[in-house]
């Protein structure tokens, strides 16, 4: 699966995107500032329909928390969906 993201108007999708709603306030307190919170990487990759062996590039690395909460998503979700 690849996911390209375009500036101002994005692709046409299939259906509808859940919106995600983050509380800041309960991040986790081990979180570095400024990273995504957890909740914000599970919308991404549910929106995108990630599976097991997909791969993600996480352009703007910093801490690699988007390759960790990846690697995360999948190998917690495998088998749960249909």
């Amino acid at each position: 699966m690849d996911a390209v993201l375009f500036g101002s108007t994005p692709p046409a999708m299939s259906g509808e995107v859940p919106p995600v709603r983050l509380n800041t306030r309960r991040l986790d307190r081990q979180q570095a500032t400024m990273h995504k919170p957890a909740q914000f990487w599970r919308w991404v990759f549910e929106t995108l329909d990630v599976r097991q062996g997909d791969q993600f590039t996480d352009v703007y690395p910093g801490a690699s928390g988007g390759r960790q909460a990846f690697e995360i998503y999948t190998l917690t979700t495998e088998g749960q969906r249909p």
